[in-house]
């Protein structure tokens, strides 16, 4: 604990000037399970992957911003080639107060998989849930094909149809935390994109997916301004490869 205290102070003293891009806010915990080593981790890529181990805080689909080693009193930062070469070029400026983030939005977080159910849809677009977040299989897929033997499946699908036409905006992120959102892999997920589902060619967290939804529907986009949005790299979040 001393250590990341220590540690987040010399960062926010002799780091570099934020650029906006992935270090607006960042968090400093232990880079492993030993003393003496802290990692600067992307606030907008980090999550918490362990329930106790003291390095539990590792960036998803990005590499940390920096290392700060403590030894003996003496502390000694290094910034990764990763975020040097972030600072070496893009840079941005908040165009938005912190007030635009409307606590009265309403996000229905589903799972994918047996216990999805169309009736938990439809309970959404009745009780004006402005948005849904499905947590997809693999690629962000979701269980809406019916093979003869799942027709809860065809209600999911009818369900999703509804809430879309009704005004709501549906995105999919995906369960295995790593990796992209690719929905023109297979023909599935070219249904869902077809159904107006948002999500592909995303690269991160359900975590950010779900801020990330809250800040945009606070902003009162809609419809192809959210689908536009949702792929932007607006603050680090979406880097083009991983």
């Amino acid at each position: 604990g001393a250590e990341n205290l220590i540690a987040a102070v010399h960062w926010a003293a002799f780091g570099p000037e934020p650029s906006g891009v992935t270090d607006s806010t960042v968090v400093v915990m232990h880079g492993s399970g030993d003393d003496g080593t802290i990692s600067i981790n992307p606030g907008c890529a980090v999550r918490k992957n362990h329930s106790s181990r003291r390095d539990a805080f590792t960036p998803i689909n990005q590499n940390p911003l920096a290392s700060i080693s403590i030894n003996g009193g003496e502390l000694t930062m290094t910034l990764t080639d990763s975020y040097s070469n972030l600072l070496n070029g893009d840079s941005r400026i908040a165009n938005f107060e912190p007030t635009n983030y409307d606590c009265d939005i309403k996000i229905m977080q589903l799972i994918a998989g047996p216990h999805l159910q169309g009736d938990q849809i439809i309970h959404a677009l009745k009780n004006g849930y402005q948005g849904v977040l499905f947590w997809g299989t693999g690629l962000g897929h979701l269980p809406l094909d019916n093979p003869g033997d799942a027709p809860e499946n065809d209600e999911v699908q009818d369900a999703i149809s509804q809430y879309i036409g009704g005004g709501g905006v549906a995105v999919v992120t995906t369960q295995c935390i790593s990796g992209p959102v690719h929905l023109d892999v297979y023909s599935k997920g070219r249904d869902q994109q077809e159904l107006g589902i948002l999500g592909h060619g995303t690269n991160f967290t359900p975590e950010v997916s779900l801020v990330k939804l809250h800040h945009l529907l606070s902003l009162g986009l809609k419809g192809n301004e959210i689908a536009s949005a949702w792929v932007e790299n607006l603050v680090g979040e979406n880097p083009s490869s991983i």
